[in-house]
Order: C-alpha cells, then structure tokens, then sequence
C-alpha cells in the first residue's frame, strides 16, 4: 500500500481488521459459552433428573405444589420452571445473563418461546389432581435440537 500510494488507508484497514479479529473472538467466545450450557443441561436432564421426570401423557395429573420441583418431558420437548433453568445457568459459572443465554438458544432453536406466554417461556398444559386443565409458565426446551454425539441427541437419551 505504501509503494503504490494508498498509504494513508494503512492505518484504517489495520483498525479495520483488528475489530473484525475481536469480533471473530467473541463469537468462537459465545460457541464455547454455549457448549458449556448445553453440556449442563445434558448432563442434568440425563443423570440428575431421572427420577423427577414425568413423561406427559393426554391424562397426566401433576400436583400443583411439584410443578416448580419436576421435569416435564414431552417427547421431544422439556419442561423445567424457570428458577431451575436459571440454576442450571449458574452452575456453568459463565457470567452471562439469562436474556442473553435464552436469546441465543432460542436462535438456535432450543429454547421454544410462545403459546401465550412472554419472554422467554411457554405454557405448559397439564391437569392438576382434582383433573381440572391448567397452564403453568415454564421453560420449553426442544431436545431434539440438543446433539450429545455425533447424530444422537438428547431426545434419544431421555
């Protein structure tokens, strides 16, 4: 650039480049982030919660006092209340917020948002003991967006 001229640009480009580096940077950044959220939630759904998943049937009855303490598993949906989801968060020990983690895997595909809730949680349909149809506000999660190896996912697992 200094032979032909264009020497004043120099200093630009550098500048230029050095930003696109940066930001090259955060995003391997955010995919390493990510994969460590991911590999906490596999290992949740998979070792921990065994014994607090319900499988959800048409006639599943859930007592309402449990709803924030079980997994819901909806072949190949999640239902884990928010407080869990939050925890689970934590224990990566990644100081990112919850919107900014909940954006990306719903992005993803991961996090599945609406059917009358806002942010970023569903409602989940259930019958409570007395067989009355309710909704509770959870996080849905689609596990068969979560790979564990190669082409088996976390639906495969639960």
């Amino acid at each position: 650039m200094q032979r032909s001229g264009d020497k004043e640009y120099y200093p630009e480009i550098v500048r230029t480049a050095h930003l696109w580096a940066q930001e090259i940077d955060q995003l391997k950044d955010m995919d390493s982030t990510v994969d460590m959220i991911l590999e906490q939630l596999c290992d949740y759904f998979t070792y921990e919660a065994l014994n607090i998943t319900i499988e959800m049937k048409k006639d599943t009855q859930v007592d309402e006092r449990q709803l924030n303490s079980l997994v819901f598993f909806d072949d190949p949906k999640i239902f884990i209340s928010t407080a869990k989801y939050r925890e689970l968060l934590k224990r990566t020990g990644i100081p990112i917020s919850y919107n900014a983690v909940s954006a990306i895997l719903s992005e993803r595909s991961i996090l599945v948002t609406g059917n009358g809730s806002n942010g970023f949680t569903s409602k989940m349909n259930y019958y409570n003991t007395e067989g009355k149809s309710k909704r509770h506000q959870m996080v849905l999660l689609d596990a068969s967006k979560i790979e564990i190896d190669d082409g088996i996912t976390l639906a495969d697992k639960m």
